[in-house]
């Protein structure tokens, strides 16, 4: 090898091999030429080792830092900076009080607009649109509409107006997103002609660039300048113009509920939509009206398009007036002047706007908030619409069934016409106007739902909408079209629960209460196809959206799953009860039109009674419930004790019979389950009878032959009976049986019962030792085969419980091995109910702290509402999550035998829930025998349920999830408190701790 060859190769090895001592050799290349320096190692271990060994204090300083590769770690992400307004906000105690706003305002606004008039102090900064903007959401954070209380109460429009374009001065750009360049806009293709897709897909295609023909629109700089995140000042300025059009909603609401004689509200109004016409804040698309062939598609009624030049017309008059007031009194003849033969423009004005209704002007906000991106504001609108229920309240109108009739009726003159007259000749009749007052459409419901459903938070940042507030907003806008006897028309209530469910917002096995509010939104027996808007006008059959499903059944039985899988038996009733009143009410509403159908087509006289009725096929007639969910329900009963729940289950005398009949008997799963209920209640009678069912005739064996679940409940309901004679005798079943495969349950059922004994009586401890010991000799090759890992696991946490079980496990425990924990978390939590029985929720705590995982990178949930898991601001590198994970467990023997097991089990609810309840047990006997706790005693029951809430919120649970689960009286012991809800305003920029969403960091317990 060369010289030069030597050199270049020591240099490389110089500069891509830093020194283990953290300082650059003086031979070694600049840290800046080498990239690789300054890069973050992955090896998080041996980067530890070498600093272990360096004790001499680290300077802070940026350079020495870059210098050592092994240690440098980049600077943490910047947070953006939230904006202010030059406007102070009130104390969070008053801002609830709309005078304290309206007097933070005020100083700001110009001299003649103010309150005070004789206020002649000079104005504040010059307040920008951002100012405003973020006063007006903190207002709203509050329910509190400044801009409607300024007109509709004060009467102060010039204000009202002054900040209505005060925010929306800067115009389009407010809300326009950042610019993206279109990669394909100078491509020239080879044809003049659209090719195929077939011609698209199988072969090449050549292009080439060509020079743009014009200049374009957007320079270099309007593309760099756009921010790389979410910016947060067009968020603000964006909300505050959604508050502008909730403002203007109520506005108009309350003008049409206003006499004649009182102060008019609608110029005012059109004055403010007429300058967002201006500066291009209104869509062009609400005046667009395209047809589509599909009559029962998705779209928006002509109303807006036929009416556009009544509506701009309507908007020039009030936005003429409005700068030209003084033209009424200068003339009030309102006679045209000349000169040189022409008309002087504006001296023969129109004093009086065109007569449109609010109904038309609230279709023009609603559609606007559509068109422009404020679904929230178009939805709280609605909401402020359908939440009036008096007696002439806001109604709807479907106008895809006024046009099919008019179609079929023609040549008749059109009823939109009639309602709405395009000239000035034609007058709409007094029966039509009372028809649309005080009425919209419900295409527009119809589109709000559909736009709605796609707005849930799937995990994303903070992007997306409550899944549960949708769920409330959805409910609201169901009851406002059933109360005007009309269905969405275009799609059915069963797939917007299909979509919500698709959408991934919701999971069930933590949020089980949120789908019993999504089955709010389920439809009845002939619920939709009887509505005004589902009617024969388009064809004589029923369109193929409106076929019953069996949705709302299946959401039940996941919810009911979901309740069973947390050990929730008072929520698995709930969903039981709202399952079967959903399929009494379907049956009962069939059964009422079935003799409506009969008496209106009452038999002649004199001939018999005949039915020609086709027979009804309705999928919710019965509540369909899956086998195994049966088996599971009948199990919860059975572990919880209620001894008259599993009887009904079995043995109810309703009309439609028990749930598990005796039909379902031979089923294995509901087999095996009736065993455990019959054993543990003492239904002997029962349990006979359901071994003659499965049993099997051996040949082999010339006996009767059980199935292995039935086999293995029996054997676990005799251990937890303390039958020992009869376990022996199922041992030698078992020993003799061929295929028979040991369960994991066997054994954590066992050290269950072990561990109860713990402080029981010593001669019932040594049988159950006995008798343990027998098992796992007779079964010693069984248990070795399968379950080696899982017997390993459950003497490990015994012999960690109390020194007595230590010594007894360690006859077991003589050979010395390392493996992972691979105990399930049911197991865990079995054997965990006998430490909470023999020795307290204080030793289950332990346990608890012992075997389960506590990492809180790897662990803890980065939460969103409905029970997702967000996606972290950072990403853990392998390297970090292989240094956080917990040291080794190891069970040392006297004779020098080590277990060591590497893992945690991972909790869940029903590992907290089964605490909670031990605790509660301990405070109610303590209640009971009138005795008090003492100081230390209440400190660690405190702490205790601290410890457990703290671990279900990492879990992924709310307040409102943990609350639940303990109880009053817990909650009130262990002192929680419900989380304080953040202003969305001051949440404005927020910047979330390592490893959570920022919705998780706003509303954290006060235990954390």
């Amino acid at each position: 090898m060369s010289t030069a060859h030597t050199c270049v190769r020591s240099a490389l090895t110089q500069a891509f091999r830093p020194s283990s001592c953290g300082t650059a050799a003086s031979y070694s290349v600049a840290s800046f030429l080498v990239p690789a320096l300054v890069r973050p190692s992955r090896r998080s271990i041996a980067s530890g080792k070498r600093r272990s060994k360096d004790t001499s204090p680290r300077s802070e300083d940026p350079i020495s830092r870059a210098r050592d590769a092994a240690t440098y770690q980049f600077p943490p992400k910047p947070a953006p900076r939230s904006p202010r307004s030059c406007i102070p906000l009130p104390p969070h105690g008053a801002r609830n009080d709309i005078q304290q706003w309206l007097a933070a305002i005020d100083p700001f606004l110009p001299a003649h607009l103010r309150r005070d008039k004789t206020d002649e102090t000079p104005k504040g900064p010059t307040v920008t649109s951002l100012d405003l903007a973020i006063v007006i959401n903190a207002a709203q954070d509050v329910s509190l509409d400044i801009l409607a209380f300024v007109g509709l109460v004060e009467g102060r429009w010039p204000a009202v107006i002054w900040m209505a374009k005060k925010l929306i001065e800067d115009g389009k750009r407010a809300i326009e997103p950042p610019l993206q360049p279109d990669p394909s806009a100078n491509i020239k293709w080879p044809e003049s002609e659209r090719p195929c897709l077939q011609r698209l897909t199988e072969s090449p295609i050549r292009t080439e660039r060509v020079r743009p023909l014009g200049k374009p629109k957007s320079t270099l700089d309007d593309f760099t300048s756009a921010p790389d995140s979410i910016n947060l000042r067009h968020v603000a300025v964006k909300r505050a113009l959604g508050q502008l059009w909730r403002s203007l909603g109520s506005m108009i609401l309350a003008s049409a509920e206003r006499s004649p004689g009182e102060a008019l509200v609608m110029p005012h109004v059109l004055e403010i939509i007429a300058f967002l016409h201006h500066v291009g804040l209104m869509p062009d698309s609400i005046y667009t009206y395209r047809p589509h062939e599909n009559k029962y598609a998705l779209q928006q009624p002509p109303t807006l398009h036929m009416l556009s030049s009544k509506i701009l017309s309507a908007l020039s008059d009030a936005s003429w007036k409005a700068h030209e007031a003084f033209v009424k009194a200068a003339k009030p003849a309102a006679k045209p002047s000349y000169f040189l033969g022409h008309e002087i423009p504006g001296s023969r004005y129109r004093v009086q706007v065109t007569e449109i209704g609010p109904e038309l002007w609230l279709e023009l906000v609603l559609w606007s908030c559509l068109h422009g991106g404020w679904t929230a504001d178009g939805i709280a609108i609605l909401q402020q619409v359908a939440s009036e229920h008096r007696e002439h309240g806001w109604g709807l109108i479907s106008w895809r069934e006024i046009i099919l009739a008019e179609q079929q009726n023609a040549p008749s003159p059109s009823r939109l016409s009639k309602l709405f007259p395009m000239n000035g000749e034609a007058a709409a009749r007094d029966a039509d106007r009372a028809r649309s007052r005080k009425t919209i459409s419900s295409e527009v419901v119809t589109a709000f739902v559909d736009s709605i459903a796609n707005k849930l938070r799937i995990g994303v940042g903070l992007r997306g909408s409550n899944p549960e507030v949708v769920v409330e907003q959805l409910k609201t806008l169901k009851d406002f079209l059933d109360m005007n006897n009309l269905s969405l028309g275009s799609i059915s209530w069963d797939s917007v629960i299909a979509r919500l469910i698709e959408s991934g917002a919701f999971v069930p096995e933590k949020r089980p209460e949120a789908l019993l509010r999504l089955f709010q939104l389920a439809t009845g027996f002939g619920a939709e196809i009887t509505t005004l808007n589902a009617s024969d006008t388009a064809s004589d059959e029923v369109h193929y959206f409106f076929e019953p499903t069996t949705l709302p059944l299946n959401l039940l039985h996941r919810t009911m799953r979901a309740f069973i899988n947390n050990g929730d038996l008072q929520g698995t009733m709930t969903t039981l009860t709202l399952l079967q009143q959903h399929t009494d009410e379907n049956k009962q509403k069939s059964l009422q039109q079935f003799f409506e159908m009969l008496k209106n087509d009452a038999p002649k006289q004199g001939q018999p009674f005949t039915s020609s009725l086709p027979p009804v096929d309705f999928p919710a007639f019965e509540v369909r419930m899956p086998v195994p969910l049966r088996a599971r329900l009948l199990d919860l009963a059975t572990e919880s004790g209620m001894h008259e729940i599993g009887r009904w289950l079995l043995f109810a005398q309703d009309i439609d019979g028990p749930l598990i009949g005796r039909d379902l008997y031979n089923h294995r799963n509901i087999a095996a389950s009736i065993v455990r209920f019959g054993t543990i209640f003492g239904e002997n009678d029962l349990v006979m009878d359901i071994v003659k069912r499965v049993g099997t005739w051996s040949e082999t064996h010339g006996e009767q032959r059980m199935p292995t679940e039935v086999l293995i409940a029996l054997l676990c309901s005799q251990l937890k009976l303390h039958r020992w004679d009869s376990v022996q005798g199922m041992e030698q079943y078992i020993r003799e049986a061929s295929g028979f495969k040991p369960r994991p349950i066997i054994l954590s059922t066992f050290a269950a019962e072990l561990l109860r004994l713990s402080t029981g009586p010593e001669e019932d401890r040594v049988k159950t030792q006995d008798a343990f010991t027998d098992l796992l000799f007779a079964w010693e090759d069984l248990v070795l085969s399968h379950v080696r890992n899982e017997l390993h696991c459950i003497l490990a946490v015994m012999s960690t419980t109390d020194v007595m079980w230590k010594d007894y496990c360690s006859q077991f425990l003589a050979f010395s091995s390392r493996q992972h924990i691979k105990l399930s978390t049911d197991d865990f939590n079995r054997v965990l109910s006998g430490i909470l029985d023999g020795y307290g929720s204080a030793k289950a705590r332990e346990t608890v702290l012992t075997w389960c995982h506590m990492s809180t990178a790897a662990f803890e949930a980065h939460r969103a509402p409905g029970g997702l898991l967000t996606m972290p601001r950072f990403q853990v590198g392998k390297g970090t999550e292989y240094a956080e994970r917990p040291p080794d467990i190891e069970v040392i023997q006297e004779s020098g035998a080590k277990l060591t097991l590497q893992g945690r089990v991972r909790p869940n609810r029903q590992t907290l829930w089964v605490i909670f309840r031990k605790v509660q047990e301990e405070v109610e006997q303590h209640r009971w025998q009138g005795k008090e706790f003492s100081i230390t005693e209440h400190a660690d029951v405190r702490a205790t349920l601290r410890w457990a809430a703290r671990l279900l919120y990492k879990l992924g649970y709310d307040y409102e999830d943990i609350s639940l689960d303990m109880g009053s009286v817990l909650v009130e012991l262990a002192g929680l408190e419900p989380p304080a809800a953040t202003n969305d305003s001051e949440r404005l920029g927020a910047v979330p701790r390592f490893g959570e969403s920022a919705s998780a960091s706003t509303h954290r317990l006060a235990i954390l």
